[in-house]
């Protein structure tokens, strides 16, 4: 994020993406700080949630050529 804001550019295409996205370009200030109040435990209880054995894609990969 310090990289895209280094130059008019980055700062112009930062507020925009956050003005579309957001509906608000100065929601970047407060963005960084909501990421620093998640918590571990609110991670964990994600991850429990969404990756399980249930909720899993499987590809197989198959060599293409001669059967």
């Amino acid at each position: 994020m310090l990289f895209d804001l280094d130059n008019n550019m980055g700062i112009a295409r930062t507020m925009s993406y956050y003005q579309t996205v957001f509906e608000d370009w100065s929601y970047i200030v407060k963005y960084l700080e909501e990421m620093r109040s998640i918590s571990v435990s609110e991670i964990t209880d994600v991850l429990g949630a969404y990756f399980t054995g249930e909720k899993r894609t499987v590809g197989i990969l198959v060599k293409k050529g001669k059967k």
